[in-house]
């Protein structure tokens, strides 16, 4: 079985290195900002807001005023949260070092704060924009006073989104998501009707039509009766059926401490054929004679990390030399007592094989049409950052990332080799503007 696993490190995007490249310096809220060619103009609201925006997700608010990991942690602030700022401290300097690698160091001050909720704490003022400075790259709707008195803050898929369409314009379906495990799928809008499929939790569908007069009550063990009404849907791989919709919920409603959707292999192909795991023989099958491969020879003393390369058969050998020590103390992640792995390559997909079975590696989108069907939904290089999102609502919510200088999403999916074996192969997908390439790493 599959299981999506998530590291615990975050930046948001490259965003806050944007807002940190504008000046502080207040102009004249305009109509409309331009931004570069074939962006879309942002409408900036005229009037001004008392409150100020957290531009870094899960921002820690402190209970004192030297903010750092000698402070008592309040409460962790999420990216777009409104706040008012009570007091600034601008005596009280304050550096941020090594928040982003094109800004060696923020300087600011300390402000105090107080949340929506009333919670009063200290946050180092470069983490705080207005509305204004947002609105320069963020559509803003939604933040004004008036409708945060009315609604509250954004929930995290809400901002997340927020944040998403106002640098991509591509037009999406809306997805719905399963927030029970086994949710059948019936030819007919009743509990008799025909069972067509059962789905996993967290799957992702499309509403085809609400039927607001076929309403159902369920009797749930643990949530007692849920109301709601039966709804015509469409899957990934396109088959329609009718689901009871108690148990679905929009991308915007979808709790940020919901568990992401686990995966098994049959879910995830690769160019529609291989699983994520599967023998040598399958791979040499379904992908020809590879046109490399790469092994390790293990040395004492021989930090050179020298490369040979020989042909044998129409076949790339390239074979690394290792020092020893690199791997009896797991360094670069590699932690096997001995490196008996291969590394096996055909038209930009890549295998890793150990004892006869194979793990996915890596893919590149850009070659050869690769592509990946995720429950017959096909992930490639025209594949955009908003729909990955969609596809992996839970993860995109939790956690976003940066890699190294290039704005991105992380998701990091973990893989059981075998029932029998506590052995992880762990792969990792980076988005930027699109899904171009799967990178992995590698734990036991």
């Amino acid at each position: 079985m599959m299981v999506i696993r998530i590291t615990t490190q975050m930046i948001l995007l490259s965003f806050l290195g944007l807002l940190l490249s504008c000046s502080t310096k207040e102009n004249k809220p305009k109509k409309t900002i331009e931004k570069k060619k074939d962006s879309i103009p942002i409408e900036v609201p005229l009037q001004n807001s008392k409150y100020h925006y957290v531009a870094n997700d899960e921002t820690l608010l402190y209970g004192d005023t030297n903010i750092d990991y000698t402070s008592t942690k309040i409460d962790t602030l999420d990216f777009l949260e409104p706040v008012e700022i009570i007091e600034k401290h601008e005596t009280l300097t304050h550096t941020y070092v090594n928040l982003d690698s094109r800004i060696k160091e923020l300087k600011g001050f300390v402000c105090k704060i107080r949340t929506l909720d009333a919670k009063e704490g200290y946050i180092f003022s470069e983490f705080l924009r207005t509305n204004h400075q947002i609105a320069k790259y963020i559509n803003v709707t939604g933040l004004d006073e008036k409708s945060i008195s009315k609604h509250g803050k954004f929930s995290k898929g809400k901002a997340l989104l927020q944040l998403f369409n106002s640098f991509d314009s591509t037009s999406l379906k809306t997805y719905y998501y399963t927030t029970a495990n086994r949710l059948s799928v019936r030819k007919t809008p009743s509990l008799n009707g025909e069972r067509i499929t059962i789905l996993k939790y967290m799957s992702p569908l499309e509403l085809v039509e609400d039927l607001p007069s076929k309403k159902e009550i369920v009797n749930d063990v643990e949530l007692g009766k849920i109301r709601g009404n039966w709804c015509k849907v469409k899957l990934l791989n396109k088959q329609e059926g009718y689901v009871f919709n108690g148990y679905l919920s929009s991308f915007e409603n979808l709790s940020s401490k919901s568990i992401p959707k686990g995966i098994e292999p049959q879910e995830l192909l690769i160019n529609g054929k291989l699983k994520t795991t599967t023998t040598l023989n399958r791979f040499l099958e379904v992908m020809g004679k590879p046109d490399s491969i790469k092994y390790y020879k293990v040395v004492k003393e021989d930090f050179s990390d020298k490369i040979n390369r020989t042909y044998k058969n129409g076949i790339l050998y390239i074979q690394q030399i290792t020092p020893y020590d690199y791997f009896d103390y797991g360094g670069g992640g590699w932690i096997y007592d001995d490196v008996k792995m291969k590394f096996y390559y055909k038209n930009g997909v890549e295998y890793e094989e150990l004892n006869g079975e194979v793990s996915f590696a890596d893919i590149n989108f850009s070659l050869n049409n690769n592509h990946i069907l995720y429950n017959g939904f096909k992930i490639d290089s025209t594949t955009t950052l908003k729909t990955i999102t969609q596809l992996f609502p839970i993860q995109s919510i939790q956690k976003f990332w940066r890699y190294n200088d290039y704005p991105s999403k992380l998701y990091e999916f973990g893989v059981v080799r075998n029932k029998n074996s506590g052995s992880e192969i762990n792969w990792q997908l980076f988005c930027d503007e699109k899904a171009r390439s799967f990178n992995v790493y590698w734990y036991d």
